[in-house]
């Protein structure tokens, strides 16, 4: 089932979720993301789902020594299924189960570690939202906090605000990404539910100026929820 491919260490695999689609495991900010390794379709479509569910009573996804980091994965309602199917692509495995879980009755949801490593993630333009694509460069990475990704030196210049990143970046250093994540409330556990809202209201004359885009055919549709 498993299909590992490099692109400057990006991983990317293929699971019965999509047999003849590529796919990547993506991070952004507190979020993480199950993703087309390029734009897929007319809309140019990144993200299949947001698999992590955040909520008070959880621990926040958090970093091990390792580099790896420990998330709640959202197994409910659209989600159902993809977990599974994530645990069987292997050679070399991405997730597995730590044994724990959170919640009760059959709201009870599975702690996973993630196996892959920052470079092997698909990066999110943290100010933009683009996503990166396979046989494109890389994002670059914040040279201080090393935890916030760039597609161009015009996003991260617009990015180093008082109200934005530059507020930020101390704290992400010192790993106090769950006090970032409460100043600004970048995940959504409503994600499914509201892009699909976003897609049916989308006309057609909005479809049709995605091709003014120029990067559009490289890097397709921008998750545009909960801009910063």
């Amino acid at each position: 089932m498993s299909d590992p491919r490099s692109n400057d260490g990006l991983r990317v695999f293929k699971s019965s979720i999509f047999p003849d689609v590529p796919l990547c495991i993506g991070r952004k900010g507190a979020s993480w993301f199950l993703c087309f390794s390029c734009p897929v379709g007319a809309r140019g479509t990144r993200i299949h789902a947001c698999i992590n569910r955040i909520d008070t009573s959880f621990p926040f996804p958090s970093e091990l020594r390792e580099g790896h980091t420990k998330f709640v994965f959202d197994t409910h309602g659209p989600n159902h299924g993809i977990l599974q199917q994530l645990l069987k692509v292997d050679d070399p495995p991405l997730l597995r189960k730590t044994g724990t879980e959170f919640g009760s009755g059959i709201e009870k949801l599975p702690e996973v570690e993630v196996l892959i490593t920052p470079a092997e993630t698909l990066r999110c333009c943290g100010r933009c939202n683009k996503w990166e694509a396979v046989c494109m460069p890389r994002f670059q990475v914040c040279s201080s906090c090393k935890l916030r990704y760039y597609c161009s030196k015009e996003c991260q210049k617009a990015d180093w605000k008082p109200s934005l990143h530059k507020s930020e970046c101390p704290l992400l250093k010192e790993g106090k990404e769950n006090e970032v994540e409460a100043r600004r409330r970048t995940h959504d556990n409503e994600w499914w539910l509201k892009n699909k809202m976003r897609e049916m209201e989308t006309s057609y004359e909005d479809a049709d100026a995605l091709f003014d885009d120029p990067d559009y055919f490289l890097y397709g549709a921008h998750d545009s929820l909960r801009k910063g």
